[in-house]
């Protein structure tokens, strides 16, 4: 049996669906079946732009900062908790603008670097999720590339 909900509709809480069989068994000619699922739950929809806060190259031991734009584009007011902030000895300060959406509302995610002390790569997230909607969680990957110089910009051809 395949239950499906119309698009338009948005189901959530317990749906229950009896099931009728019926057999040539003269001594149990149907049985009856009732099927319960829970089916959805509430879930903020999120949009995150650009989609993680990629530095790039970062010059050794220099202070850096960077912005994602993070947007409610659901149909409900979110109120955002931080599930798991970035690794602190990458990005020292994580600053939210709002932390209470309403729907189509736009927040500023700001992510500081200071004075990394270590060449190379580095990934760390930021966890947010819409208070008492299970299943919002979005993670914010914060990526990049520590050097001791930064690259020289190539030159170009004179023709």
């Amino acid at each position: 049996m395949t239950y499906k909900a119309p698009k338009t509709s948005r189901h959530s809480g317990q749906v229950v669906k009896k099931l009728t069989v019926y057999s040539n068994d003269s001594s149990n000619p149907t049985t009856s079946l009732t099927i319960k699922v829970k089916a959805g739950y509430e879930a903020a929809k999120f949009e995150v732009n650009p989609e993680k806060a990629d530095f790039g190259n970062v010059l050794l031991g220099k202070k850096e900062d960077m912005k994602v734009k993070l947007k409610n584009t659901d149909s409900t007011t979110s109120n955002l908790v931080i599930i798991d902030s970035p690794y602190s000895d990458l990005v020292k300060k994580t600053k939210i603008k709002k932390l209470k959406l309403k729907p189509g509302q736009t927040t500023d995610i700001q992510f500081y670097l200071e004075k990394i002390k270590d060449i190379g790569q580095f990934n760390t997230t930021l966890t947010l999720e819409a208070e008492g909607k299970p299943g919002s969680r979005i993670t914010i990957p914060v990526t990049g590339t520590v050097v001791a110089k930064l690259p020289e910009p190539e030159e170009k051809a004179n023709n």
